[in-house]
């Protein structure tokens, strides 16, 4: 065996440890971001920070994901589906809703040239999807959404990563949280209802990478 054969053997059986941080936009789809809907959640664009550890291996790779999204509510129609029933008053204050990603990912990549490569991802995990609190006019009442247990969320990405360093990348999640909402000044039961959660979100990240010979 040749020394460039040996240092090429080397190479290929080395793992790869991915450190990403990353963050961006985050655009509610389908009916997550519908005011007219029935099952609309009112959710205005947002942000998301995000972490990810990972292994490489020569073309696929393995590891854990976090992303924390936020949303600000759309309240220029009374958002009704989700507060009490209280005559003629107006909400003045909305809160987000908050959502929190645990997922393993699973992945692909491949090299298009020295400095740029490809990937994509599959994700699958819990969800955390916090609702959001509402103030009416005269401060008396004070709404929330209460949510129940963790639900199944998932997702793809897609991206490029350039110079080992710099990622681009798109990433779409969802789940599908089931919520509480407070009884009405009749003091009538908490209604139980899902909100389907979709998001699509543009972000940008830093890479420290290490290499690891087996």
């Amino acid at each position: 065996t040749t020394r460039e054969g040996r240092i090429s053997a080397r190479k290929d059986s080395s793992i790869t440890q991915n450190l990403k941080v990353f963050g961006g936009v985050s655009f509610p789809i389908g009916v997550f971001g519908s005011t007219s809907d029935p099952e609309g959640g009112y959710a205005r664009t947002g942000f998301s920070i995000g972490l990810q550890i990972s292994s490489f291996g020569k073309f696929f790779e393995l590891g854990l994901t976090a992303i924390l999204v936020n949303h600000s509510l759309d309240g220029s129609p009374k958002p009704k589906r989700f507060t009490r029933t209280v005559r003629d008053t107006t909400v003045v204050t909305l809160g987000q809703w908050g959502l929190l990603w645990g997922m393993v990912h699973l992945g692909l990549h491949t090299s298009i040239s020295p400095a740029v490569s490809l990937y994509a991802q599959g994700l699958f995990g819990v969800a955390g999807a916090f609702g959001p609190e509402f103030t009416y006019y005269n401060g008396i009442y004070h709404d929330h959404i209460d949510q129940t247990p963790a639900t199944f969320g998932y997702g793809v990405g897609a991206g490029v990563i350039i110079d080992d360093k710099l990622q681009v990348g798109l990433v779409v999640l969802n789940c599908n949280p089931e919520y509480e909402v407070p009884p009405d000044v009749e003091g009538s039961a908490k209604p139980k209802f899902r909100q389907p959660i979709s998001t699509i979100q543009l972000t940008i990240g830093y890479i420290w990478r290490f290499h690891l010979n087996r």
